[in-house]
């Protein structure tokens, strides 16, 4: 994640693990609690070669996003504090 998006995340523990919403591949997901660093784009290391898959990175509230076909199977493992939850 540093390289990515400047910040350095431990991870906590794996939350999902299931086919991506489109079909193609699968989806992990993990809670991550933040450590270090602060929220700037990055670069990609596996993709030195090529353009960048990000192109902008930014905080979004919890709230706004049961929209997203992944992130709405993981919010309700996450509990009501959000990112809150027991290891």
């Amino acid at each position: 994640m540093q390289a990515r998006i400047r910040l350095e995340v431990k991870v906590v523990r794996r939350l999902l693990e299931a086919p991506r919403a489109s079909g193609v591949g699968t989806y992990y997901c993990h809670l991550g609690r933040l450590v270090g660093g602060a929220l700037a784009l990055g670069a990609d290391p596996e993709r030195a070669d090529a353009p960048p898959e990000l192109h902008d990175v930014r905080w979004l509230p919890i709230a706004g996003l049961d929209g997203y076909a992944e992130l709405a199977r993981v919010l309700p493992l996450l509990g009501r504090g959000g990112g809150d939850a027991d290891p």
